[in-house]
């Protein structure tokens, strides 16, 4: 019953307009009490009436009740008062944070979380710290932060990427292309890195490099035209063509396909030229290490695929001096 009464309470207070919260009530109710169970009640009704709220005006007297509550006996107490004091977004709460996922000795899931709620509020000075983790970090950790660099203008993050890229295992290495694709200046290194050999041209795959022009970038679009090939605008009819078919792979059309005979048609129509486990040609890609499970991109090389030619595979044409071609 009390739970009930105290959730009523907090809810009442949340009720409005996010710019309207005055949960300052709440928080003077909270720092007169010395029971945990009465904590917890009021701190859960705190995080379930604000439910949906990214960030919240730090109310009266906040500060002085996280410095107590985050110093708890009970692990479920400063649980809830972290989360509540990430929805006013509370300095102290985000270095609390800080502290966890820097410490090698704290619980792997405890700095996996520490590191999404530092990454969902954008933490500014945190690219460096990120850098660090990046090279000592182990694996399961690891990937997770070459993914969250990529939401950080740092000038370091570049250069470290491609300093730890050769050492990265398969699953991480197209992790840390991802981010390097992410932003103009460290495409630029990519693509600078791609020409160099210090990164296979097949490590960046269409995908990527579709993003990378996309970036806006007059310098690095002609760059990728140079070192990695051509990348085009799929015209309106086929970009309505892709969308019908799309349409038509639904979960329940995918049930019902048949593997063996989508082998046999790509060995009748596709393998001339591609090949797919060892078998096939070699004029166009390898499809082995394609993006086949997206029907988006299949389709798209499906239905328009000059949209997208690596370097190796364009056709080039020499005009001799006695005029022959």
């Amino acid at each position: 019953m009390r739970r009930f009464l105290l959730l009523s309470l907090v809810f009442a207070t949340a009720s409005t307009r996010a710019d309207d919260y005055d949960l300052a009530p709440v928080i003077g109710i909270l720092a007169e009490s010395d029971d945990p169970a009465f904590q917890r009640d009021i701190l859960t009704g705190m995080t379930e009436g604000t439910q949906g709220e990214r960030e919240l005006p730090m109310p009266e007297g906040w500060p002085a009740a996280y410095a107590r509550l985050s110093q708890s006996p009970d692990p479920t107490v400063r649980e809830l008062t972290l989360q509540v004091a990430l929805l006013f977004g509370d300095p102290a709460a985000l270095e609390a944070l800080r502290a966890r996922l820097l410490d090698p000795a704290a619980p792997l899931p405890e700095r996996q979380k520490a590191l999404d709620n530092l990454i969902a509020r954008k933490v500014p000075d945190l690219a460096p710290d990120l850098v660090a983790l990046a090279r000592s970090s182990p694996p399961e950790l690891r990937r997770p932060i070459l993914r969250a660099l990529a939401a950080f203008d740092h000038e370091a993050i570049g250069p470290a990427l491609l300093a730890l890229y050769p050492g990265l295992t398969p699953e991480e290495q197209p992790d840390a292309v991802q981010t390097l694709a992410a932003r103009p200046v460290t495409a630029s290194l990519l693509l600078d890195a791609v020409e160099n050999g210090t990164i296979a041209r097949a490590a960046v795959p269409p995908f990527i490099a579709r993003q990378i022009r996309n970036l806006g970038d007059g310098k690095v679009r002609e760059r990728l035209a140079t070192v990695w090939g051509n990348i085009s605008d799929t015209p309106e009819d086929k970009r309505a063509l892709i969308e019908q078919y799309k349409s038509r792979l639904g979960p329940e059309a995918m049930e019902d396909a048949d593997a063996r005979q989508g082998r046999l048609l790509f060995m009748g129509l596709c393998s001339a030229c591609h090949a797919l486990y060892g078998e096939g040609g070699k004029i166009a890609p390898d499809l082995t290490g394609s993006n086949r499970a997206d029907h988006q991109y299949l389709l798209e090389n499906v239905l328009d695929p000059n949209a997208v030619i690596g370097r190796e595979y364009q056709l080039t044409a020499i005009t001799l001096k006695d005029s022959r071609i």
